[in-house]
């Protein structure tokens, strides 16, 4: 199954930076850290004429939605922030300590994390 779902998303990939002309490819997010992926989108873009390259965070950096979301739920429980069941999930909830799009940009030096 992953060999095909690689397979599929490197050669889509590899379709749209050739279509867009795009030089850069970054893989972002919980796959990210697939080294598989990684390796073979790696080998896709050094068999390309077109000087594609391939970057990639460090795992510490790739984070998908799920550690994410533990994370804001750890930061409301340790802050007793009470939950009902009827919890509706919010896009935009601010994380404390983490930037905030929609804050002045006064306010971000504040919360920026070092």
């Amino acid at each position: 199954f992953q060999d095909t779902v690689i397979d599929t998303l490197v050669a889509k990939t590899m379709r749209a930076a050739r279509a867009f002309k795009r030089e850069r490819v970054v893989l972002g997010g919980g796959v990210a850290c697939n080294r598989a992926l990684q390796a073979a989108m790696e080998h896709a873009a050094s068999d390309t004429r077109d000087g594609v390259r391939v970057f990639s965070p460090s795992p510490r950096l790739a984070t998908d939605n799920a550690a994410m979301i533990a994370a804001a739920g750890a930061f409301r429980l340790a802050l007793g922030t009470p939950v009902s069941a009827r919890f509706s999930a919010h896009s935009s909830l601010a994380i404390p300590g983490m930037f905030d799009p929609s804050a002045p940009a006064s306010a971000q030096s504040e919360a920026s994390v070092s």
